[in-house]
């Protein structure tokens, strides 16, 4: 029955339990004797009815992770805490029932294994890798059964007269069929010691078929046909590489080497034997000792019923069986080292004696500040490690060769740091120290590992000749190439690398193998094993195989590239590099020219192999001639791979240049990124348009109007009332030039016939500002990238920003909100002005183009003004016009109130800013000298007597009010000469004539003005400036004496608090109020 992946985690978390539970409570029991007391109060572990502690997975990595610091630190070093985190997150996801993919799980499980290794649970690593690689081939199968052909992408448009890689070398088997995912080429000497593992590695024939003997190993493995033979080799030889630097790969070299087997089958020996002048290597005792499969805290029963406890218990009977263990057996049980002259006496009567140690750092990491360990001491350790080299040198025929790591990631914490010294002072006093394999001789392992030898003369020439036509090309184009690849030894590099192109071995060598646990070789190996399996299933024609060759939409091969990386990378890939979805895919399709050679592919791809690995960096990024040398094949045009690369940095949301230099990272392209925000804000607008109408609003001045309404949301929302408004409409209602039906149009017609619950009375006293349609969309544009770099620069550290893009979101946002604040006054430009030439005419809509620097009503009102759709001021000329035209044909006199109700009613009249301006016409038209230019002025009107009462002609008057009449001039004229007096009599008596009865009593102004009004306290602000503009600006408070006073009453049901009345009490005194109390 088939395993799930569900199960299969749930697997893993159980070996998991297993292995760190004796480790976990090791190191707790030496921090502290009440540790139980201290995890409990932290992580509250369940406990058995005998009072330990029933660990759950969930438990034991809080645990570990909550103490950390103080307890196993010391052992462990920063990726066991990494390895932590991931499989915290993996039992989170599988305690919430989530769905796994293989992937996955591989993942975790490979996280699981290194994490047991590290603490020393060598037997459940064991069965966790064997949990791995069952999944593993599980894999295979199932891709196996519904693999679909895969479609290349690296076609091309290659010279015709060459031939593709695949004609010419042929995958390994195992490599070419992708069994390779078995083996992952993880050489393992304590597993080939047990006669387990693939015959890539325990086989020696096969290992030795399979392995480029560098000048390395070379000097190593003659060094020790010597010394084993009997000669003068060096005894003690440190191995010290980093990781993944070729040393357990050496130590399988040794092992097998003189495992006994005929050196005439061993590929490559020869030459070796040659040098050494040995001709047949000796069979030697070999003991293994391999740190991370062996435990300080547990005892070893072997078949014999031997019981080991120590290294130097596990060598011996390595050597010699329950013999060799009988000479160290009481240093084996009392956990002390043997003196050197005992070693010496071990390897003598067991020579010629192979002795490999590996990762003896991780074991003895464990082992400091544990007492009772059946291991022995730290010290002890030392000890064995002094006697060890000491006894070597003492016994002919003897060879110790440990490894001593070089990495951070082999050492493992402060105790790993304390093994380290100690052993490095052991060994490199005694020890030669061991060369590894140089960068082009890392080429040829991999090529050796990869592939069958080429077979033919035939195929050796066409090998040459692809090889000299791109150094033609890189010749005749020597500005777009870099300088190393028109060096003279290019031509080597490229026949020692063939099929695989120097610049792909260089980036993985150079770049990929800085970070942890790529492991260098192996993590070359691994890589391109899977690269080379699909291509070879897809039937790939390139010429060479290129950073641009591999195919990361492929899932294994994606994986592979990201686990080195954190957890963004594979979206990046997906969505900037390669992918069903990606940018450089979409570009590929759509453009002729790139699709042809799948160009922007090919471009992304190699920036990617090119800047992944040290995108973090201070210099990040490769300059455009290195991508075209890892993209481009002879007989392409370079120009096309020249536009995908200026396309993907364009659009690529990770993708950055910095002049020539290009490179992809996590944290994303700002600018990208803030037109991906903005596009998406476009496309549904109605948050930008809540954000203009914010913005609107802010703006508080009217202008000449006696009120502003913006962004009304109804007819209902603007007063129905006798004084001009401006209505400025939303970023919904546009209008466009030369047309008339817009959605402002159509609005501006319902605002001016409704005012909601009725139609509107004063349709003179309303006139409309609207966006225009083509600008709105600029605008827009601005609001949106506003917003996405005002949310980027707020949100800076979730989107990962430093120092340089955080300020340079902030310039952004500030830039654009300018733009903004712009580009209003350049889209509210219409305008709307109703309109009647007649009392019979239909209304007319005149649409005017406004501008200006001043705000939306300022200019608004400015150029209505100028045209004449709006007046803030009439004279007294103006204003008999308009009586003449329409108003008192049929009547003598006309009620000054009659006419500002008249005026913000009809359309066909002038439309005033206000009611006070008809009273200034009428007071401007009173003064006139001609009377028949105006009109009279009455206080009144006697009907018996049909009479005018303070009848004035051509005189000026000071105040004016509702029953004023504004009478006919020629009507005015008469009445005034109804009541002069006669001329006086030329002969007249001297008399002085009386006064005239009839004639109008001289006129008596008020002095005073005094009023009380009820304020609304919400609204108090607001109703005070109004009271001001309204009332006192017209009493002339310049010269006035004005006098204001505020009386407040507040009634609270509940009572004021002693603290109000104290905070209250202390502000009136403060703003100096007369008198002040608090009553019941």
């Amino acid at each position: 029955m088939a395993v799930s992946n569900t199960q299969r985690v749930r697997n893993g978390l159980d070996t998991l339990k297993q292995g760190l539970i004796p480790y976990v409570e090791r190191e707790f029991a030496a921090y502290a004797d009440d540790w139980m007391d201290r995890v409990d109060s932290s992580v509250q572990v369940r406990k058995a009815s005998d009072g330990t502690f029933d660990w759950d997975v969930s438990a034991l990595v809080k645990a570990m992770s909550d103490f950390w610091r103080p307890v196993f630190s010391n052992t462990l070093g920063h990726d066991a805490r990494s390895y932590l985190s991931l499989i915290r997150t993996i039992r989170n996801d599988w305690g919430h029932e989530k769905r796994f993919t293989s992937d996955e799980v591989l993942r975790a499980l490979d996280q699981m294994e290194q994490l047991l290794r590290a603490v020393g649970a060598s037997e459940q690593a064991e069965e966790t890798s064997k949990q791995r690689k069952d999944l593993n081939r599980a894999v295979f199968a199932e891709e196996a059964r519904n693999r679909t052909r895969y479609t290349p992408t690296f076609e091309g448009m290659a010279s015709a007269n060459l031939q593709p890689w695949r004609s010419v070398v042929t995958p390994h088997k195992d490599v070419a069929s992708g069994n390779y995912m078995q083996a992952e080429f993880a050489a393992d000497l304590a597993q080939v010691n047990k006669g387990e593992g693939v015959p890539e590695y325990s086989d020696p024939v096969e290992f030795f078929r399979r392995t480029y003997i560098t000048e390395g190993m070379k000097d190593l493995l003659v060094g020790a046909l010597t010394r084993l033979d009997g000669g003068d080799g060096d005894p003690v030889v440190e191995l010290q590489t980093n990781f993944g630097g070729g040393k357990t790969h050496s130590m399988l070299a040794l092992y097998h080497l003189f495992s006994g087997v005929d050196a005439g089958s061993l590929e490559g020996l020869e030459p070796l034997l040659n040098e050494s002048g040995v001709t047949h290597p000796k069979r030697a005792s070999r003991a293994v000792l391999v740190g991370t499969a062996l435990s300080p805290s547990e005892t070893s029963v072997k078949e014999d019923g031997t019981t080991v406890r120590t290294f130097w218990g596990e060598m011996a009977w390595q050597l010699g069986g329950a013999n060799g263990y009988a000479k160290v057996a009481d240093s084996d049980a009392a956990g002390v080292s043997p003196g050197a002259g005992v070693l010496a006496e071990l390897f003598k009567a067991h020579a010629p004696c192979l002795v490999l140690i590996d990762e003896w750092v991780a074991y003895a990491r464990q082992i400091p500040g544990k007492e009772g360990l059946p291991a022995g001491s730290f010290d002890a350790q030392a000890s064995f490690a002094q006697a060890l080299t000491e006894a070597a040198k003492q016994a002919p025929g003897t060879l110790v060769v440990a490894s001593i790591p070089a990495s951070k990631i082999e050492i493992g914490g402060e105790n790993g740091e304390k093994a380290l010294d100690v052993l490095k002072n052991v060994f490199q006093r005694v020890a030669k120290p061991w060369r590894p394999a140089g960068g082009d001789e890392g080429f040829e392992i991999v090529r050796r590992r990869l592939f069958e030898p080429i077979a033919t003369k035939e195929d050796f020439a066409t090998r040459d000749a692809v090889i000299e036509d791109f150094l033609n090309m890189y010749r005749k184009n020597e500005g777009d190439f870099p300088l190393d690849c028109r060096e003279g030894d290019y031509r080597e590099k490229m026949r020692g690398s063939y099929p695989i192109h120097p610049e792909l071995f260089r980036r993985l060598y150079d770049d990929w193998s800085t970070l942890d646990r790529f492991q260098r070789t192996r993590g070359v190996l691994r890589l391109l094993a899977k690269v080379i399996h699909r291509l070879w299933e897809s039937g790939d024609k390139a010429l060479m195989i290129m950073p641009a060759s591999i195919p990361m939409d492929d899932p294994t091969i994606k994986s592979e590239l990201t686990r080195y990386l954190s957890d963004p990378w594979e979206p990046i890939i997906s969505k900037d590099i390669d992918g069903a979805d990606s940018m450089p895919l979409e570009l590929d399709s759509r453009i002729t020219n790139l699709g042809k050679l799948a160009a922007a592919r090919r471009v992304a791809r190699t920036l990617y192999i090119g800047t992944a690995p040290g995108s973090d960096s201070s210099t990040p990024g490769i300059g455009a001639e290195r991508i075209l040398l890892g993209a481009a094949q002879p007989g392409e045009p370079l120009g096309t791979f020249s536009d995908a690369l200026r396309r993907i940095s364009d659009r690529g949301q990770n993708i950055h240049q910095d002049g020539n230099r290009y490179w992809i990272s996590t944290k994303p392209n700002l600018n990208r990124t803030a037109e991906a925000k903005a596009s998406q804000l476009l496309r549904e607008p109605e948050e930008l348009h809540a954000d203009l109408v914010a913005k609107l609003r802010e703006d508080r001045s009217r202008g000449a109007f006696s009120g502003v309404h913006v962004c009304p949301e109804s007819p209902a929302e603007v007063p129905d009332e006798a004084k001009t408004r401006l209505v400025i409409f939303g970023p919904k209602l546009t209008h466009k030039r030369r047309k008339e039906d817009t959605l402002a149009a159509q609005s501006a017609a319902e605002y001016l016939e409704s005012r909601g619950s009725g139609p509107r009375v004063y349709q003179n006293a309303v006139v409309f500002l609207a966006p225009d349609e083509k600008e709105l969309a600029s605008l827009l544009e601005a609001a949106a990238s506003y917003r996405a770099w005002n949310e980027i620069h707020e949100r800076w550290e979730t989107y990962n920003l430093d120092a340089f893009q955080k300020n340079q979101a902030k310039s952004k946002a500030a830039e654009f909100k300018q733009a903004v604040d712009i580009k209003i006054g350049q889209t509210w430009i219409w305008a709307i002005s109703p309109t009647r030439l007649t009392p019979s005419e239909p209304i007319r809509w005149d649409f005017v183009k406004v501008s200006g620097s001043e705000s939306l009503a300022e200019r608004t009102a400015s150029k209505l003004t100028k045209d004449e759709h709006l007046l803030p001021q009439m004279g007294g000329v103006r204003l008999r016009m308009e009586l003449d035209k329409y108003l008192w044909e049929e009547v003598e006199h006309v009620k000054l109130e009659d006419l500002q109700e008249w005026f913000p009613k009809y359309l066909y009249l002038p439309r005033l800013t206000k009611p006070t301006v008809l009273e200034d016409a009428v007071r401007d038209g009173a003064g006139l000298l001609e009377v028949r230019d105006a009109f009279g002025i009455a206080e009144g009107f006697d009907e018996g007597k049909g009479r005018y009462m303070g009848l004035r002609v051509s005189e000026g008057v000071g105040v004016v009010y509702g029953q004023t009449l504004l009478v006919k001039p020629e009507v005015a004229q008469a009445a005034k000469q109804q009541v002069e007096p006669p001329a006086p009599d030329d002969d007249g008596d001297g008399v002085e004539p009386g006064p005239d009865p009839d004639a109008p009593s001289p006129e008596i102004l008020p002095k005073t003005f005094a009023a009380s009004v009820d304020l609304n306290y919400m609204r108090l602000s607001s109703q005070v400036r109004q009271i001001s503009e309204e009332i006192l600006q017209h009493l002339d408070p310049g010269q006035a004496g004005v006098s204001l006073s505020l009386e407040i009453r507040v009634d609270v049901s509940n009572g004021i608090s002693p603290e109000v009345v104290r905070t209250v009490r202390e502000n009136a005194n403060a703003l100096k109020f007369k008198h002040v109390e608090f009553g019941d």
